[in-house]
C-alpha cells in the first residue's frame, strides 16, 4: 500500500488498507515518526493508521485488531503484544495510541 502521511493523499493510503482488510489480507504498518531511529530507540507513532480501525467496524461491524509487535534484536525476536481496537477514530484514536506506543517502546 503507497503510504501518503500528509495531506489529501493521506485519504487514499487509508483507503487502500481497508480494501485489503476487507478482502481478508492482513496489513502491516510502521507508525514510527522517526522510522529511521533504530529499533532500540522510544519513538513517537503517527496515530492516523487507526481511522481504518473505526472504517473496518462501520463497513463489517467487527473490530479490528490492531497487534503491536516488539521486535528484540539482541534475541533475534519479535513478540505481539496486547491488540487493541477502536471503533470511533475521534472518541478513541489517542488514547488508543498511546497504548500501541507504549507497548512499542517498552523495553
Amino acid at each position: 500500500v503507497p503510504v501518503y502521511r500528509d495531506g489529501p493523499k493521506s485519504m487514499t493510503t487509508i483507503k487502500q488498507g481497508l480494501k485489503y482488510l476487507l478482502g481478508s489480507e492482513h496489513l502491516i504498518v510502521f507508525p514510527d515518526i522517526q522510522y529511521r531511529e533504530g529499533y532500540d530507540t522510544p519513538s513517537e507513532i503517527y496515530e492516523g493508521f487507526l481511522y481504518i480501525g473505526e472504517l473496518f467496524f462501520k463497513k463489517t461491524g467487527k473490530k479490528l485488531a490492531f497487534v503491536p509487535l516488539l521486535i528484540d534484536d539482541q534475541n533475534r525476536r519479535i513478540t505481539a503484544g496486547k491488540p487493541v481496537t477502536i471503533t470511533n477514530y475521534r472518541q478513541e484514536g489517542a488514547a488508543a495510541a498511546e497504548v500501541l506506543k507504549a507497548q512499542i517502546n517498552w523495553s
